[in-house]
């Protein structure tokens, strides 16, 4: 699904920002006057997180020992995180917090390998606590979290943001779906700006809105297998003679005109195309053979067909057997 969701992790995630309580615990210092100086807009946020972080005199083991009597889940997010593998869809955390908190919460709930992480990196150091945050590939872009909406918008993805603060408004303001935790700064912030958002107490309504979206994606997508298709490599040895890892591109001769699109390996395209897969799978599309354009009389599927390409042919289930039959014809 052409669907990414990004989630913040402190107070979203987790029902208290794990950050903020480790600051409150073992800050030596005034931290919050740099939290008012990024609400100000005086200070970005990485700077408000290392000169905050820099007051902090404690052990990766010490922190983790405190915050293990406090942490909790907020409902249902295992729910929306097993949906989104089941999927395909990429669910990623996208937090200024600890990144060594972050992982052991993940790996003490199982969740690990439901999703991925973007957080800046933390070193222990005599100074306090430092960040190395990721590289913005945008320099116009507000933070490290704006910076990656950007990133998964310009590969023409649609994006779904849940947060809960500040630091949260640029990216969440700039996705497709907004979720802020109900009475957040960042749902105040929405609200001031007359951004859309939905206002939130747990992952539920979360789910149900990627499950709406899944069903609307597959609904445009599906297309009527009225017609054996041909799928034709531009070009590539015959399919029959080259089942070694090989990346090209097929054009489908379909009622809706050519549709282009990435292919990896003969013959089954499923194991290491995803996205052939699905489209594929959506308009109840089956493998039914392939042959090289020498030795077929099949219509051309593309004007541009080069010579000694291969096709590789796909029928809906009920044409299945009579396509076969078609094929040992020609």
């Amino acid at each position: 699904m052409n669907l990414v969701v990004l989630c913040d992790f402190d107070g979203t995630i987790t029902n208290i920002d794990t950050a903020e309580f480790v600051l409150a615990r073992f800050a030596q210092g005034n931290w919050r006057a740099f939290d008012r100086q990024f609400e100000s807009d005086t200070i970005t946020l990485e700077e408000c997180l290392r000169r905050e972080f820099s007051l902090v005199n404690a052990s990766e083991k010490q922190i983790l020992h405190e915050l293990k009597s406090v942490v909790t889940f907020r409902p249902h997010f295992e729910e929306l995180a097993v949906h989104c593998k089941s999927n395909r869809i990429v669910l990623e955390i996208v937090s200024a917090g600890l990144d060594f908190v972050i992982k052991h919460f993940l790996e003490f709930k199982n969740w690990q390998h439901l999703v991925a992480v973007h957080a800046p990196k933390t070193r222990f150091s005599a100074k306090g606590i430092d960040f190395i945050f990721p590289k913005l590939l945008d320099k116009t872009s507000i933070n490290f979290k704006h910076d990656l909406v950007r990133q998964y918008k310009n590969e023409g993805k649609k994006v779904a943001y849940i947060g809960d603060g500040s630091g949260d408004y640029a990216a969440a303001r700039d996705s497709d779906c907004r979720f802020a935790i109900n009475g957040s700064r960042l749902a105040r912030l929405c609200e001031n700006n007359n951004v859309p958002c939905k206002n939130i107490m747990d992952f539920q309504e979360v789910l149900k809105t990627i499950q709406e979206m899944d069903d609307q994606n597959a609904s445009e997508n599906a297309k009527p297998p009225s017609e054996t298709a041909l799928f034709h490599t531009q070009p590539t040895p015959s399919a029959l003679e080259k089942s070694s890892a090989q990346s090209f591109f097929f054009t489908s001769a379909t009622t809706n005109g050519p549709i282009q699109l990435p292919v990896a390996q003969h013959p089954t395209l499923t194991e290491t195309c995803p996205e052939n897969e699905e489209l594929i799978r959506r308009g109840g599309w089956h493998y039914s053979a392939s042959l090289s354009d020498s030795s077929s009389s099949f219509p051309s599927a593309s004007s541009s067909q080069s010579s000694g390409s291969s096709i590789m042919v796909f029928s809906p289930p009920s044409q299945f057997e009579r396509s076969l039959n078609r094929i040992d014809e020609h």
